[in-house]
């Protein structure tokens, strides 16, 4: 079974990037490489605060995520537009047609709800954000920029966030939603006073807030996936992918205990991923992998509708510890 043979892999996976390299005697240039990828791994700190309660007794639970529930949604899409200047992001090259395709695809072999897709206005790409909607998915507001609330004044963040509805609604016009939905970019909202600034142009402007319970710890692992894979080290790649899914059971595991114990009872979740080139390469194995373990993918209304996000600590716990 699918959960099965993933749960087997991660774990062995985990346990020899965690493990201390043994010496070889005339080790490989093959073997160097994956030993030093083991060693960037162990480098970071998350693995190694996820190896110290792997190592605590505990039952292995076949099906974690049983009777869970979340709506999948996307930050920060894929663009046509890249930025090769930018020689810090060994990722730079991620935007393209190709990986936009494999968000699609795999959206679509799962069988999914339609997903909304959080945008940036000045990363927005017409062509691909209409061929998003024609296959059933939602776009978003994420500002025109991306800036913080909390380093902006409030009539300058609701600026911004004008600028890019204005930019969304040439899009809607083929499209008209029938909800608008925003979302904080970095998952910041505002001061209380600038928030309540905000919240009115929301309400005014007919858009919905999306907070985040469960955040793909993507990022850790980005820069260097989009390095094994420059080098064409494809046996790190798939080291760091196995990682990655081992960090989200534990980053989805904990959100989802938090939550039960903030409510009092299971909450619908929403859940965040990047676009990014590590994302594109597994969102459908990701799919499948939470369904395996148990969970069921819902829409954002569904989600939404959870009367947990009416409340103060709905807010609070999208800023917080709930998103590891």
């Amino acid at each position: 079974m699918i959960k099965q043979s993933i749960a087997a892999g991660l774990t062995a996976a985990l346990l020899f990037s965690l493990s201390a390299c043994g010496p070889q005697d005339k080790p490989s240039a093959a073997s160097r490489r994956f030993s030093k990828c083991a060693e960037e791994l162990n480098g970071i700190p998350a693995l190694a605060e996820l190896r110290k309660s792997r190592n605590k007794p505990d039952q292995e639970n076949q099906k974690p995520f049983e009777g869970m529930e979340l709506a999948l949604t996307i930050n920060e899409m894929v663009t046509s537009q890249v930025d090769e200047k930018n020689v810090d992001d060994l990722c730079y090259a991620q935007d393209t047609r190709e990986n936009f395709d494999k968000l699609i695809k795999a959206l679509s072999e799962n069988s999914m709800p339609p997903t909304v897709s959080f945008i940036e206005g000045m990363w927005l790409d017409p062509a691909l954000q209409t061929d998003w909607l024609k296959s059933g998915n939602l776009i978003g507001n994420l500002t025109f920029d991306r800036r913080k609330a909390k380093k902006s004044h409030g009539q300058e963040f609701v600026d911004n966030i004008a600028r890019n509805d204005h930019l969304l609604a040439s899009l809607w016009k083929s499209f008209p939603p029938r909800k608008k939905f925003f979302r904080y970019p970095h998952f910041k909202t505002a001061d209380d006073r600038d928030r309540e600034l905000t919240s009115e142009y929301l309400k005014k402007n007919g858009y919905i807030e999306v907070p985040v319970t469960i955040e793909s710890p993507e990022e850790v692992f980005g820069q260097m996936y989009c390095a094994a894979l420059s080098k064409g080290n494809l046996e790190c790649a798939k080291l760091i992918k196995a990682n990655f899914f081992s960090l989200l059971l534990e980053v989805a595991s904990k959100a989802r205990a938090e939550a039960r114990e903030k409510a009092g009872r299971e909450i619908k979740h929403v859940l965040s991923v990047r676009a990014s080139q590590l994302t594109c390469d597994t969102l459908g194995e990701m799919l499948a992998w939470f369904k395996g373990l148990g969970a069921r993918f819902v829409s954002i209304d569904e989600a939404l509708s959870d009367r947990y996000y009416d409340t103060k600590q709905a807010r609070a716990a999208s800023e917080s510890s709930m998103r590891h």
